[in-house]
């Protein structure tokens, strides 16, 4: 889908959309839970979705109990015959999942996106086969009309086992959604286990999100220290009645208009949420306040492409921590130098770091592109909305914010669309 922004002011308010990060979070404790859960305000966006429907094969019932509230069931949950997990391009899903799976205990494969897949089987075969557990990459042929795969064979993780408890080693330099993962699999276990993360430690402020998810469900997960977690066996979930907070992720990016000069108010964010993202507010102030400033993104790599944009429209910086930025739905380094320099941005890339310089910009002199990655699709916007230009790929926004343009339109964004505009 390709869309053309016209230079825009943007006024009024909007809320926030739910938190993607959160709605994981919520849906799989709920799923682990002895009894019925309501959750308030979930939208389904792809990711979530991905969630969702891996938690139907696990014989979750997720119902609809009104407007905007899902209900989870658990009545038992079990790994079906030749199952096989859809996780589209769902890094949470697929990381999350793994382990609820094997706590079950069976056979069962997971299949993602090529990119996903290649992002996390090393992982868990190092991981799980100390365990005991089978763990190998398998190859699934697809239908021709797979317009990502060609109609080739593509790599699936076949996973045959039953985790039992004990210590689990990880580096910290993984994403963390693989010690979340564990963090919901092990308290189900008959014993007490321990996760020890080689430091250093990335993307740390997720991990205590899922800590603080497992607390409200009345599980628990003793920090002992940044690098060592224990974790009680023989725990049960309680079902609650929770309603969702707002994205940080997706609202630092509604936040960043403001930044730009737009006139609009951002409602339903919780300035004390565990959610990482809500660093952007002091990231932010720093960017428009200082004079190239060296910023940190290792603990909230989902920030890079937005901050980036406001780099570049304000002061420039240095940013360090930028390695898992590469393992993102696309390079997200890469991407966003490849787009940036297309709106006259000077920007260079190092192995550990990316200093963006102050220079002008301008309208891009040719079309700008998603690299199939909603978060470069949304940060692009932004300089789109002040200096106009294409955008193709625009469909990438799906995977966690559909209603993106939608929103903005009706705050003014002036958009021209090959296809109609998602949610209108």
């Amino acid at each position: 889908m390709k869309i053309r922004v016209h230079p825009s002011e943007l006024t009024g308010s909007l809320s926030a959309p739910p938190s993607k990060s959160v709605a994981h979070r919520l849906l799989i404790a709920s799923a682990l839970s002895d009894g019925r859960s309501l959750l308030h305000g979930i939208e389904a966006g792809e990711d979530v979705q991905a969630t969702m429907d891996c938690l139907k094969l696990l014989g979750a019932e997720i119902t609809h109990a009104g407007e905007d509230v899902l209900q989870v069931r658990n009545h038992g949950l079990g790994l079906p015959e030749d199952v096989i997990f859809p996780l589209r391009e769902s890094g949470s899903t697929f990381r999350f999942i793994v382990p609820v799976a094997l706590m079950i205990g069976g056979k069962a494969r997971f299949q993602g996106s090529q990119r996903l897949m290649e992002r996390g089987i090393r992982v868990y075969e190092d991981l799980f086969r100390e365990k005991g557990i089978l763990v190998r990459q398998e190859m699934i042929p697809t239908r021709a009309s797979d317009t990502e795969s060609g109609g080739e064979a593509r790599t699936s993780l076949y996973v045959d086992g039953q985790l039992s408890p004990g210590l689990f080693r990880l580096p910290g330099g993984i994403s963390s959604q693989f010690i979340s993962g564990l963090l919901f699999a092990l308290p189900c276990l008959s014993g007490d286990s321990v996760i020890e993360i080689i430091p250093p430690v990335e993307s740390n402020p997720y991990i205590g999100l899922t800590i603080g998810t497992l607390k409200r469900f009345g599980v628990e997960a003793l920090r002992e220290s940044e690098t060592v977690i224990r974790v009680p066996g023989g725990q049960h979930f309680q079902p609650v009645d929770l309603a969702l907070e707002g994205d940080w992720s997706n609202g630092a990016v509604l936040l960043a208009f403001r930044s730009l000069g737009h006139r609009i108010s951002v409602e339903g964010l919780d300035p004390e949420s565990l959610q990482g993202d809500r660093a952007f507010l002091d990231f932010s102030q720093r960017l428009e306040n200082e004079s190239f400033p060296q910023i940190d993104l290792r603990d909230t790599p989902d920030l890079g492409p937005v901050l980036f944009v406001l780099a570049a429209a304000k002061n420039g910086a240095v940013f360090t921590g930028i390695e898992r930025l590469r393992l993102k739905e696309s390079d997200r380094l890469q991407a966003m130098a490849e787009e940036l320099r297309k709106f006259g941005a000077e920007i260079e890339t190092h192995e550990h770091s990316a200093v963006i310089l102050p220079t002008p910009l301008h309208t891009p002199r040719e079309t700008v592109k998603s690299h199939n990655d909603h978060r470069v699709v949304m940060a692009l916007t932004l300089l789109l909305s002040l200096y106009g230009g294409e955008i193709e790929g625009a469909e990438a926004v799906r995977k966690s914010y559909p209603d993106f343009f939608t929103d903005l339109r009706a705050l003014g964004l002036l958009i021209e669309a090959d296809q109609p505009i998602f949610g209108s």
